[in-house]
This record gives C-alpha cells, structure tokens and sequence, in this order.
C-alpha cells in the first residue's frame, strides 16, 4: 500500500534574499494566476512604498495589459478601497466622503494601555467625521472585518493576493491577510526576507511571521537561493550574515573578484576621499563604478560633505538652496526637516529634483500669488498642505511662511540650470540605508557611527542575529549587499584588535591613510 503523499499548503512563502531577482519572480508568478483569474475576482498585490507599486506595474505592463480586477497598491490604499469605502458606510463608522490624512496624533502625560486607548477614542472620533489617518487605516478595516457578513463578502471577491516585502508588514497587518487565508477562498504569496526587516519591528524578529511561519504547515516555504546583482566575492562576504540562505552567485557578467575593503581612517573627509581613490585603483577595484552609494544610519554628515566638497560654486548653492527649501516645507508641514524625506516616502534624488523644481517655478513668476504656490506643492509632495484640527492646539501661518519664502528664493542670486544640476551632482547618491533598500550600485561605501555599531553589521551568530530586539544588525547586511562590484566598509571612531581580527576572518582588507597618502587625491 502506497503511503500519502504530504499535502502542499496552496499558500506560499517565499523567501528571497537581496539580489535574488525577487521582483522578476514575483511579477512572473503574477502574470501566471491573471491567466486563471474569473472577471468577478480580484488579484492584489500589496506593496509598501509608492516606489515599489510604479515598478511593479511597469514591469506588468511591458508584457501585458493590467485588467481593471488586478489592484497594485501600499497595504493603506488597498484596505480603503475594498474595506473602508464600500462597507465602513454602511456600518456607520464613516461617512459619506472620507479624507485620508498624516496627522499625527500626540497624547502627552498617557502610557501603556492607557495611551492605547486614547489614541483609538481618537482614531475613532476622526473617522466618523470622515478623517482617516495613516495610523488608524489598519485599525478601522479590522473593526469593520470583525462583522461576520462583511467578512465573507471581502474574502469571497479575491482570489489571489501577493504580499511585496513582507517582513516590511506589522502584526496588525498580517491579521488581515490571515483573515482572507482563513476565509478558505484566497491564495496568498508572502514573499520577503527577515534580514531585510530595518523597519523598526521593536521585537525579536523570530516574533515576526515572516520567521514564525516557517515552522508551520500554513504556509509552503520556498527559498530563492540565487544572487544575480553582486561579484562573487560580494556574495560570499553576505553569506555570513543572513540566517536563511546561503546565496549562490549567478551573474557571471560581473567576473572582477575585487576585495572588500576596510578603510582605516576615521575622519569623514578622509574617508570618503579614500574611497574615491580605492573606486579608481585598479588594483582594488577592475572596473570604475559608474553609479556609488554613500550609506551611514543617517546621512546628514555626508550631505555637509558634499557642500563642503562639491567641485563648483554652482553645486554648492544647489544644496544651499535645498536647505533653504528644507526649512520652510518643515514649517509647512510641521516636521523635522531631518524627517521630511521619510515623511514624503521619497527618494532623496526624487525628493531634491522637486525642491529645485519649486525652486525654478517660484523664479519664474515674481508675481506668483500664494494659493498657486500651496497649489503646486501640494502637485509635487504626497501630503497636502491643510489646517489640523482644531483640538490639537496647534495652528500653522501659512500665509505668512509663504511670503517669507518667497522673499528669501527671489534674493538668491542663482542661475544654473535643473537639468545639468541634475546631470552634474547626482551621479553619486547619499542615502541612509533604510533608503538604499531595494536599489542597487557598482560600488558602495557604508560608514558605522561607532565600533559597536560596526560589530552589530558584522555579527555572524545566527542565534544572536535572530534574538536582537534591533534593527541594528540586519542594517549592515542591508548596506553591504547594495553592492554589485565593490564594497568598502569605514568607521568614525577608531576599532580594536579583536574586531581587526573578526573582518580579517571575513576575508576583509585593510586600507590606511597612509596608503591614500601616497597619491595625489582628488575627488572624482
């Protein structure tokens, strides 16, 4: 008597590691169930930046035609449209029109349950007046899940749901996608990697279900095990730091076997000075890399490098310019000016781009009245520009903000253009590694703070890696793994022997200021 063969959950879990051609994947395994999807189901595919949804539907439509049942969009946009709209009306939890908003709702002298409770009391009171926010969006669609026939009705419309980035998503989340799992008439894709998980999950990442559920039987578990962006020499060093694959290199266009290098120098200037002259040393690096990434925790100290440093008087007012721009849309928008690109889910090439265009659009019409500048921002930033409630006690000029900008733009004596601003100072990108994830380069810099920070990249114990309650860890093989041909790895304060020792077992080489001293550095 033959014995039963185990049944396959129809439920998938994929984990792809960087470079494993994930989007390739994700997009041919798309295309295979729109084939066998019926005109009155749905297809999903769930992202979790706007950058992410564009490629996605790009890479689509370079193949076929998206039928209208197919949805692309963040967790946010998909809950409104199939959870929010059609039912939170009908079971009096909104209105008839909605307006999603950013607000960020602060409780002081509250913690715990307590502060919880509040910020709900809150969440709920501004979504029966129509307000939304990006926190209670989540919050909301599970309270409205919670009716038995609203439930089935939500589940019985998909058929197939994707999840992008999945170790990106929250508990909260994932409860509704188990609640479609659950409702038996779904099949879902997870497909993500838990050393990719840098969005401050605040729990060990064995807690995240991206890991727990690879030790149950809801989910079938595939592993994508080839590397098709980095060098071999890449790939073996980030072997170490993953606690699930062990990547094969695949790319066998990329044949250079450059070392990955250490820079010992501690002073920034010195450091990235070293790294340019290491980019154009054959001996380190076979061919110049056309496209380099500069990656620290945060990045404010290499955007005072690159206006200390540019080559010309020109780019220097560029980032002036930028600044200036910075302050007043923190103003505007009541946030840090440090925190405004994470604000706006940019790019900071994008986000920059459009700080020159406003600049230039101000410039050319002295007269432009203020309503038209509101207007034009809120065309090239993701959250408007609006008044709070008047419950938060705070209140913003705006008029008065707009009329001191103006003044400061026009008083900037500045005529380069945006195109060759563009084309000149942006070959090289600055980037915190939070925001490197999922792009690529031919060379990457990544500087640690401090040498403990550097040891938390470099940790090679799975169990260590697996129980840290930080982000800190998989950072570094976040950054490290940006790199297609050439990876240089610097710290600001100076390293002992033993962790001399431990990158000298990671097939690390050293690089010193006086090596670097020895040539006539410039930067390139």
């Amino acid at each position: 008597m033959m014995g039963r063969s185990k049944k396959i959950s129809k439920h998938k879990l994929i984990i792809a590691a960087a470079g494993s051609g994930k989007t390739r994947e994700l997009i041919k395994r798309i295309k295979d169930k729109i084939k066998l999807l019926p005109p009155s189901k749905h297809l999903i595919v769930i992202t979790y930046t706007n950058a992410a949804t564009n490629e996605i539907k790009e890479r689509l439509e370079e193949e076929i035609s998206i039928p209208e049942n197919v949805f692309i969009g963040t967790i946010h946009s998909f809950l409104i449209k199939y959870v929010i709209k059609p039912y939170g009306k009908i079971l009096r939890l909104v209105p008839d029109e909605i307006t999603i908003t950013d607000y960020d709702i602060k409780i002081d002298s509250q913690t715990g349950n307590q502060y919880y409770q509040r910020k709900n009391q809150i969440i709920n009171a501004l979504s029966r007046k129509g307000i939304i926010t990006y926190d209670g969006v989540v919050t909301l669609a599970k309270k409205i899940l919670k009716n038995d026939v609203v439930r089935a009705r939500f589940c019985k419309r998909i058929a197939y749901l994707f999840v992008d980035e999945f170790q990106d998503s929250d508990l909260g989340q994932f409860q509704i996608f188990e609640i479609l799992r659950k409702g038996n008439c779904t099949e879902i894709v997870l497909v993500g990697d838990p050393e990719q998980n840098i969005m401050n999950f605040r729990k060990k990442i064995t807690n995240h279900p991206i890991v727990s559920l690879q030790g149950k039987k809801t989910y079938h578990v595939e592993c994508i095990q080839n590397n098709y962006r980095s060098s071999e020499t890449i790939v073996e060093f980030i072997n170490h730091f993953h606690s699930d694959i062990k990547q094969l290199y695949k790319n066998k266009e990329i044949t250079s076997k450059n070392p990955i290098v250490f820079i010992e120098s501690t002073e920034l200037n010195q450091i990235v000075r070293n790294f340019n002259d290491l980019c154009t040393n054959k001996e380190y690096c076979e061919n110049k890399p056309k496209k380099r990434f500069f990656l620290a925790y945060e990045n404010k100290e290499f955007d005072e490098y690159r206006i200390n440093n540019s080559g010309n008087r020109e780019s220097k007012q560029a980032f002036k310019v930028i600044d200036l721009i910075m302050q007043y849309l923190g103003a505007l928008y009541n946030v840090k000016k440090s925190k405004l690109i994470n604000h706006f889910n940019m790019e900071t090439i994008e986000f920059r781009k459009r700080c020159l265009n406003l600049f230039f659009k101000i410039r050319s019409d002295p007269n432009m009245k203020i309503e038209h500048i509101i207007t034009y921002l809120n065309s090239l930033f993701p959250h408007k520009i609006s008044p709070l409630e008047e419950n938060t006690n705070i209140q913003f000029k705006i008029d008065k903000i707009v009329e001191d900008f103006i003044k400061d733009i026009q008083s900037i004596d500045f005529k380069k253009n945006i195109d060759n601003i563009i084309d000149d100072d942006y070959e090289d990108h600055f980037l915190t590694i939070h925001k490197s994830k999922g792009l690529q380069a031919d060379a990457v810099l990544a500087v640690a703070s401090t040498e403990k920070e550097l040891l938390k990249w470099l940790e090679i114990d799975k169990n260590k890696r697996l129980s840290d309650k930080t982000d800190d860890c998989r950072l570094g093989y976040v950054a490290f793994s940006r790199a297609k041909e050439f990876l240089c790895i610097a710290c600001r304060k100076s390293i002992s022997d033993s962790t001399r020792q431990h990158l000298n077992n990671l097939g690390v080489v050293f690089y010193s200021d006086k090596t670097a001293a020895k040539k006539d550095l410039t930067y390139v």
